[in-house]
């Protein structure tokens, strides 16, 4: 079982989107992933399109975005790579992660990625002839 410690990830859209996982028991010791193959998709909740997904069959190693990355398979640590956010819809999306091994499948708990806007924006030109650090 994997577990997430926050139930709701917030990101600014435009930001890269990169989980760092760990497979681990009930009582939160890390498990190999030998033999273990792991599934996620991002579904946009408002339209049911998927915006992204990945596995460490189709992408191993990594795929568009990076994909499903193995970084410690003794420990089970492991990275959902998604790329940039920058086109994907604002709002809560909600996902989980699914585990293979011999035909018995497992799912996380769900947890929430809540996309929010970007306060702050890169402007060509500065709006005034000083800034805040007196330049």
């Amino acid at each position: 079982m994997t577990t997430c410690d926050v139930n709701v990830i917030n990101i600014k859209q435009g930001s890269a989107v990169v989980l760092n996982c760990v497979y681990q028991d009930s009582e939160g010791n890390p498990l190999s992933l030998t033999n273990i193959d792991i599934y996620t998709d991002f579904i946009n909740p408002k339209t049911g399109i998927t915006i992204f997904a990945a596995s460490t069959i189709i992408t191993p190693g990594g795929g568009i975005g990076g994909g499903i990355i193995i970084t410690n398979s003794a420990l089970g640590e492991y990275t959902i790579d998604a790329g940039n956010s920058a086109e994907w819809p604002l709002g809560q999306m909600p996902l989980d992660i699914l585990y293979e091994k011999a035909g018995a499948l497992q799912h996380t708990d769900d947890f929430i990625l809540d996309f929010k806007k970007g306060r702050t924006q890169i402007k060509s030109e500065p709006s005034s002839g000083t800034n805040s650090f007196g330049n």
